[in-house]
Parts: C-alpha cells; structure tokens; sequence
C-alpha cells in the first residue's frame, strides 16, 4: 500500500465516522476471518512472499547489513 494509498483510506474512515456509518470491529474483524477463510483478500491481490533478493531490491539494493554496530555498553549477562 502506498503512502497515498494510506492516506486516503484514514480520509475515508474519517469521513465515514463524521457521518457516523462506523461499525463494530467485532463485526469488521468477523468479515476480515470469514474472507480469509473463504481465500478472499480485501486488498485486491494476494500476499506472496518474497525472496532476499527481491527485498533488498527495494531499497535499490543496499541494505547496509554491513560492518559493526555500537550497541553501547553491556547491560545485562550478554557475551561480546
């Protein structure tokens, strides 16, 4: 989902409560299970997993998993 994508679904939840046409989550999330039970997404398409590859390619391939991290002084019973 895109920002945009995001942003305009807020507004419509938004609008919707103003016009008070909430309804229960009990009922929302009732709807949600009997979809996924049923092989139904709301969103239009399928979750497919994705391999390494194909995520670190969305961040034009650099992920920066490189190199050492400061963690600071041990708190605790760590090992370094």
């Amino acid at each position: 989902m895109t920002k945009n994508e995001f942003d305009a679904m807020l507004e419509k939840g938004l609008e919707q409560a103003k016009a008070n046409e909430g309804r229960l989550a009990e009922d929302v999330l009732a709807d949600v299970v009997k979809g996924y039970e049923h092989g139904e997404e709301k969103s239009g398409e399928s979750f497919r997993h994705r391999t390494f590859e194909e995520r670190v390619a969305e961040y034009g391939g650099k992920i920066g998993v490189d190199g050492e991290f400061d963690w600071g002084e041990p708190v605790g019973r760590e090992i370094w």
